[in-house]
């Protein structure tokens, strides 16, 4: 997108219809006025979001303004050894307090190299956010 606007295709003759972007190129596009809108807000889909949770209001803690349409929501699950957990935590304060109580047995990949990584953190923030 940075090398169409560049090139002067910024009205017509550009090549891009939709995009996936990811929070930190959002960001990037926002900051640079490369994104059209608002236009979130009426497209009929829009009746599906609560656009005053802050899951969907922003982008990795950018506000969407309306120049992006998120298109769900993510969920994480965990995957454990009912022999050796056998009573999961089933809240965030329940797995802090589970990670408290077992040291070296709760990880995660490095969350700048796995999105789902970062979506765990995301989600600790979030909770203790509110």
């Amino acid at each position: 997108v940075d090398e169409e606007i560049k090139a002067g295709k910024t009205e017509t003759g550009g090549s891009v219809d939709m995009i996936w972007i990811n929070g930190a190129n959002f960001a990037k596009m926002k900051e640079l006025g490369f994104l059209y809108g608002p236009f979130a807000t009426i497209l009929p889909s829009s009746a599906n979001f609560d656009f005053t949770d802050s899951a969907i209001n922003l982008d990795k803690g950018v506000s969407i303004d309306g120049l992006e349409m998120p298109y769900n929501t993510a969920q994480s699950v965990f995957i454990h050894n009912e022999i050796q957990v056998p009573n999961p935590p089933k809240t965030i304060p329940d797995l802090v307090a589970w990670i408290k109580a077992n040291p070296g047995r709760f990880t995660y990949a490095n969350p700048n190299k796995d999105f789902m990584s970062a979506a765990l953190i995301r989600h600790f923030f979030y909770h203790y956010a509110e």
